[in-house]
């Protein structure tokens, strides 16, 4: 066996059996740990990440994996500052994520940014430090219900992961994306409907911390396409909860409330059901994505993937209870895949004859 593959194999057990003994043993003393503004979910799974991300830097990095560098202040920074932003007052969340932002980003070598973008090196980080910010921010609206954002999260994680596998990005990035990966299944056991642990604003602006610094990772190693999709669902539907918003009807004005999420439950779905919904989106997301780095840059599927993603939300934000069933969602998983795939494979092959 070769060694990279069993340390990573280890961090990967370690990074999923740590967060669940602690959960486990907090949810057995509270019953919905994590409810109490005194308390963060996020925290001990974000402590588990800083110790085995750093044994991994020691263990497995290779910085001629990358095209420019991951130095260990590179890595470690956003973690620490994701550790601090669990603990921050609620008043100074968002100054908090902002500064975590800025420094996130001017750490990056100057010289790796010239080479990914055309623009000076200064509007380049003026636009990460806008992204990773906005990003961030409206990752507390992932956390809409049961299981939510630990599915919006394990996507970006897990397709990243893959990306790793498959050498689109550098294998030590998909070692700490299969760590991460691997922590947020066990949180996903203990978010999966009904709940028995509950993330605060804090906790869910921290996550979206770390899944964008994956994210901009990705993006430096010209793979920025398809970690984007796979974190497409998140900004598509609160754009249209805003959007809903501004239309200025009293019912539409919480943004929450108008996510796809809850305004299914508003229909009599049940939070299982509404779980297992968002899932078909991920599942689609999680493929293109894959698919995106298998093309290369021939082809780009972002906006095939935008429309997609459209689509389901909009047959999400329409299902009925009277007519939906647990089998019929889990027979249009299968259905609505198979014909998504058929038609990637359709436009692929159009572009080829062209």
């Amino acid at each position: 066996m070769d060694g990279n593959f069993f340390i990573t194999l280890c961090a990967a057990f370690a990074g999923f059996l740590a967060p669940v003994f602690f959960y486990a043993g907090m949810v057995r003393n509270t019953p919905r740990f994590g409810q109490s503004e005194n308390k963060s979910a996020f925290l001990p799974l974000i402590a588990v990440w800083i110790i085995i991300s750093t044994v991994l830097y020691e263990c497995l990095y290779d910085e001629k994996q990358f095209l420019g560098t991951l130095s260990f202040l590179e890595l470690g920074v956003p973690l620490v500052v994701a550790a601090m932003l669990c603990v921050v007052r609620r008043r100074f969340l968002y100054p908090s994520l902002l500064i975590g932002a800025v420094i996130g980003t001017f750490i990056i070598p100057d010289a790796m940014l010239e080479e990914v973008v055309s623009l000076p090196v200064l509007y380049t980080k003026a636009l990460i430090i806008a992204a990773w910010f906005l990003f961030s921010s409206i990752y507390r609206y992932a956390d809409t219900g049961d299981g939510m954002l630990s599915l919006q999260s394990l996507t970006i994680a897990a397709g990243v992961a893959v990306l790793g596998i498959i050498n689109a990005v550098p294998m030590f990035l998909g070692d700490l994306a299969i760590v991460y990966a691997a922590g947020l299944v066990a949180v996903l056991i203990f978010t999966f409907p009904p709940a028995r642990i509950k993330f605060s604003t804090n906790d869910a602006c921290s996550l979206g911390f770390v899944m964008f610094f994956l994210i901009l990772r990705c993006f430096l190693e010209y793979a920025g396409e398809c970690a984007a999709i796979f974190a497409l669902y998140l900004p598509v539907d609160v754009a249209w909860a805003l959007f809903l918003k501004v239309t200025f009807w009293n019912k539409y004005s919480d943004v929450r409330q108008n996510t796809a999420y809850y305004s299914v439950l508003d229909k009599g779905i049940s939070p299982l059901m509404a779980f297992y919904f968002a899932c078909r989106v991920q599942i689609v997301l999680f493929f293109v994505g894959n698919i995106q780095a298998v093309i290369e840059h021939t082809i780009s599927l972002i906006g095939i993937a935008f429309l997609m993603t459209v689509w389901f939300i909009y047959k999400f934000r329409t299902l009925f209870a009277r007519t939906q069933s647990l089998r019929n969602i889990n027979r249009q998983v299968i259905e609505d895949l198979q014909e998504r795939v058929n038609d990637i494979k359709e436009y692929i092959r159009k572009d080829e004859n062209f």
